[in-house]
């Protein structure tokens, strides 16, 4: 591998990519199975438009809007709005489906909480480079 290269994330794929600035938050897409992460901090997919940092509360924002936030939303503007009311009815119909992309999105929320809780207890900034590494030793 080149220096400054990172492995892919996605398992099972032994390749190699190369950043343009290792450790920089950019859009790394693996060249051989088309996975697209951070290079920073190597979350999936890449979180355009926000930073590393506030990946993990975002997606909290996200999944507690999925949970409640929507269907409130609607049901406030039903009160008011009869084209309003023939959306939620088409949104209750919906949700049996989206039970599944909300369990599956959960999944990805806590494996993210879990690599997150990991890096903050196993890695450092190296302090010559500034790259995210385990805390066995530098670059």
């Amino acid at each position: 591998a080149q220096r400054g290269a990172v492995p892919c994330i996605k398992e099972g794929c032994g390749a190699w990519v190369v950043p343009t600035q290792p450790g920089a938050l950019e859009a790394l897409c693996c060249g051989e199975c088309g996975e697209v992460f951070c290079g920073a901090c190597k979350a999936r997919p890449f979180h355009y438009h926000c930073n590393c940092e506030d990946v993990l509360p975002a997606a909290r924002e996200w999944h507690s809007w999925l949970r409640e936030g929507r269907e409130k939303y609607f049901g406030k503007l039903a009160m008011e709005d009869s084209a309003a009311e023939t959306a939620l009815a088409d949104l209750q119909q919906r949700l049996q489906q989206q039970e599944e992309q909300l369990r599956e999105a959960e999944a990805k929320l806590a494996e993210l909480e879990a690599m997150e809780e990991w890096k903050a207890h196993n890695c450092r900034r190296c302090p010559s480079c500034q790259r995210v590494v385990e805390k066995l030793d530098g670059c």
